[in-house]
């Protein structure tokens, strides 16, 4: 917010032995409002972690999702850097 971002979102990734240095599965954004908080913007965050997270968990469930060489693969298919753009 103190940069002055439009967007902030949420990403999930495969976890490896780095910090956050596994490829990104998914990811989502959220608006930055002109009257957001700090609270208020992670509560938005959080929202869509928790609509996002269900279903990657369950590509990963079903099969579709795995981690193949240091890149995440959907339906056989290597995922672009930034993941899959959902709108949950």
């Amino acid at each position: 917010m103190d940069a002055g971002d439009k967007e902030h979102g949420v990403s999930i990734h495969f976890v490896t032995e780095e910090l956050d240095g596994g490829p990104v599965i998914a990811q989502d954004k959220v608006p930055v409002l002109n009257d957001d908080t700090a609270d208020s913007l992670a509560a938005r965050v959080l929202e869509k972690e928790h609509l996002l997270y269900p279903k990657v968990v369950s590509w990963y469930a079903a099969g579709r999702l795995r981690l193949e060489n240091d890149a995440a693969l959907l339906d056989d298919e290597a995922l672009p850097p930034g993941g899959v753009q959902v709108h949950a």
